[in-house]
């Protein structure tokens, strides 16, 4: 009924032009066979064939267009049923065209049916049909009908353009999540089970990038047909990325089916492909959501409109952690996963959109003389301010910048967005020392990356003499011309070359002519407490004296260390001692000083004792254990987890928590946390208002708490029973402690999110 309500409103222009005219074509031909016979001339030459059947569907008259259109003449027909001229779902449509007009006489119903005809071969035609059975004239049910075949099979064939992929003809991203819908739909219906997989296929843009695309793409159809083959006709498959597969796989027997199912498609590809003359092998990773009941993996909360498309999402962040176990991998999405991995996803699905939505900036760190403080070269150093997840460090993003091939793009921007910045602190007369800047290895196989850089220095009239660029070991020995075309090119533009590599050699320092040697700050962590590690820098910094090479020594963290490093004489020092990376706007203060003094040591806690004033705090001497969820980023709904955490102080007001991820801090993002004292549970609410890196992929928050009064009072009595323990006994233990540093404690897997 829907369907011929939704018809109605689009009727044929013929049918409102024709109508009197076919009410009074019976009468008229019997009246006056002269003009009868020009209006039977007409209707012969009509492309539409109009029709009148009785109430009960016999066929009162039907005009000889219908040779053309069905190829049955009009003598034929007339007295037979229109309902012997459909078959299945097309007499059914039909059938609900003529229920609709008999039940709502005013009213006109349109569709488009199927016809088959005699040959087998089927017609389209758009029917439309009025109730004029009160109609003196007629006295029936009027109905027109055109072949509109050509069209039809148009719309059909741009439909398919639409929703299907060009070189594998399999359902594309867009119409895969169209049929999921209807597949989620029906499983809800019926109360059964459905399973999204989601297949990732490495080394394909190897080959592509080796070989060309026609190789890749030979690629792609043989893995397509291997899987073709091996899924039933029921499983539904589509291409949902350049090389990624999404699969729907419906109302398995059990648990166990869909384990066989998994394990059976990492073995579909263990054995290697051949195109042409090559031999390949593939690496497949598999990502696996699954919608039931009974399913202990699932997450029940659905998506807002109900599409399914969360199994999408979930089955992606599924693939994301089969991926960091290895090759041939799969795994089974479960609300257990950290909150790192959730990251790493929401990042890689946002990261093509970053450089258009210009969310990344460039922040500065200071490179200073270690003998006056002076500021000798500023290093630039890029960041993605993501609107959930706020500063994004390179670790996390770079990779994603070469695994999409936005790595060039996305570097162009920074050294004009640098250029730029020089620009403008030229200008005000502030300080102009060099500029360091570390280029993703891809870059130099760039046949004119040298050029690009000047010509990017020569838009902005700068002198490119004003950059260093860091290279490795590794890309300093390789043998490609791309490469050391490009260094010879930046050296002849006056540009310097700093060696970063933790692991350099000697022949390196040798044979190359490097202007800079960084040493890594893993080179000062033992420099006190092992005699060989405080030689080896000794010996790092009177070697590059001799070889005339500039040293600077990174990770700088405390006094004693730049104290050590200046009584070897060395040369420039970087640390957050000195200053952590800032914005363009915070460095200038520092630029235009032209010095940086070592900050004095200050308190871990001041900013977080603020946010407590009006609560005591139980400091522990061990660290607390305890499990972290994200509960909501700005309005969104997330419930992301379980994630270890360490708990060094709480009070009734909030707490602190050191963590290897890096949080936003800000008032909208709502964290859950889970432990336990004294064998009672404890479960509270924060949002994190304070942040201080204390070393590599190590932070520490302070949260103040969003919790009501009830909630409160029943952590302050929990917090009372453990002062009074403490208080009787100097050592109290509770099995939720560790004794472990926190830098030993994460780098057990089961306790670190990365």
């Amino acid at each position: 009924m829907s369907l011929n309500k939704k018809a109605n409103e689009k009727k044929p222009q013929i049918w409102d032009e024709n109508q009197h005219y076919v009410q009074q074509l019976v009468k008229k031909h019997s009246e006056k066979k002269g003009a009868g016979d020009r209006f039977q001339a007409l209707i012969e030459e009509s492309e539409t064939v109009y029709e009148i059947i009785e109430a009960n569907g016999t066929i009162k008259y039907i005009s000889d267009a219908s040779t053309k259109v069905i190829n049955y003449k009009p003598e034929k027909l007339i007295g037979e049923k229109i309902y012997k001229l459909y078959k299945g779902k097309e007499l059914e449509k039909l059938a609900g065209m003529i229920d609709f007009v008999l039940e709502n006489p005013s009213s006109k119903s349109q569709n488009v049916l199927t016809y088959k005809k005699k040959s087998g071969q089927n017609v389209y035609l758009e029917v439309s049909m009025q109730n004029l059975l009160g109609n003196p004239a007629i006295e029936g049910i009027l109905l027109s009908f055109t072949n509109v075949t050509k069209r039809v099979k148009t719309e059909e064939k741009l439909h398919y353009t639409v929703t299907h992929d060009e070189l594998t003809n399999l359902p594309n991203r867009h119409y895969f999540k169209m049929l999921l819908a209807e597949q989620y739909a029906l499983a809800k219906e019926k109360g059964t089970s459905l399973a999204v997989l989601m297949l990732d296929f490495e080394k394909l843009k190897y080959i592509n990038d080796a070989l060309g695309f026609h190789f890749g793409d030979q690629m792609i159809i043989k893995i397509m047909i291997r899987l073709k083959m091996f899924l039933k006709s029921d499983q539904l498959m589509g291409r949902y990325a350049e090389d990624q597969f999404g699969i729907i796989v419906k109302n398995l027997a059990d648990m166990g089916a869909y384990e066989t199912l998994a394990k059976n498609l990492v073995a579909l590809f263990l054995p290697p492909f051949k195109v042409d003359n090559y031999e390949f092998e593939v690496s497949m990773s598999m990502g696996i959501s699954l919608f039931s009941k009974e399913c202990r993996y699932m997450d029940t909360r659905e998506s807002a409109d109900g599409n399914g498309e969360f199994l999408i999402k979930q089955a992606n962040i599924a693939l994301l952690w089969a991926k960091k176990e290895g090759k041939n991998k799969y795994k089974y999405y479960c609300t257990d996963f950290s909150i790192q991995n959730y990251k790493q996803f929401e990042l890689r699905n946002d990261f093509r959109k970053a450089i258009k939505k210009n969310q990344f900036e460039i922040f500065y760190q200071p490179v200073v003389k270690l003998k006056n403080r002076k500021i000798l070269v500023v290093e630039a150093l890029i960041r993605w301010n993501h609107p959930a997840w706020g500063l994004v460090s390179p670790d996390e993003f770079i990779y994603l910048a070469e695994e999409t091939g936005s790595i060039i793009e996305m570097e162009k921007w920074m050294l004009k967005e640098l250029c730029h910045n020089c620009k403008t602190m030229l200008k005000k007369g502030l300080p102009n020392p060099r500029v360091m800047v570390n280029f993703s290895s891809i870059q130099f196989f760039e046949k004119n990356f040298a050029q690009h850089i000047h010509n990017i220095f020569d838009e902005f009239k700068l002198n490119p003499k004003l950059l260093i660029v860091k290279v490795t070991e590794n890309l300093l020995t390789n043998e490609s011309e791309n490469i050391q075309g490009n260094i010879q090119k930046l050296r002849s533009m006056g540009i310097k070359v700093a060696l970063n590599d933790a692991s350099f050699s000697l022949s390196c320092l040798k044979n190359f002519n490097i202007d800079v040697l960084i040493m890594d700050g893993s080179f000062l962590n033992n420099i006190f407490m092992n005699k060989a590690s405080a030689l080896m820098v000794q010996t790092v910094v009177n070697l590059t004296r001799e070889l005339n090479i500039k040293l600077m020594a990174t990770g700088i963290e405390n006094w004693e260390q730049i104290s050590f490093l200046q009584q070897l004489n060395c040369y420039a020092g970087q640390g957050n001692i000195f200053s952590r990376p800032l914005p363009k706007n915070t460095f200038k203060k520092i630029l235009e000083k032209g010095t940086c003094e070592p900050l004095l040591p200050r308190s871990t806690y001041a900013e977080l004792v603020d946010e407590r004033r009006n609560y005591f705090r139980l400091i522990f001497h061990k660290y607390l254990q305890a499990d972290l969820v994200i509960l909501k980023i700005k309005e969104k709904i997330m419930d992301v987890g379980n994630t270890k955490i360490l708990i060094r102080d709480i009070g009734p007001g909030g707490l602190c928590f050191i963590s290897d991820i890096q949080f936003p801090v800000e008032r909208a993002f709502t964290l859950q946390f889970e432990t336990s004292l004294l064998d009672k549970k404890i479960k509270v609410y924060g949002n994190p208002v304070h942040i201080e890196e204390l070393s590599d992929h190590l932070y520490q928050y302070g949260v103040k708490f969003s919790i009501n009064e009830d909630e409160r009072d029943n952590l302050m009595k929990i917090l009372f029973e453990v002062q009074i323990k403490v208080k009787k006994s100097t050592v109290f233990e509770d099995r939720s402690f560790t004794a472990d540093a926190p830098a030993d404690y994460f780098k057990v897997p089961g306790n670190s999110a990365r």
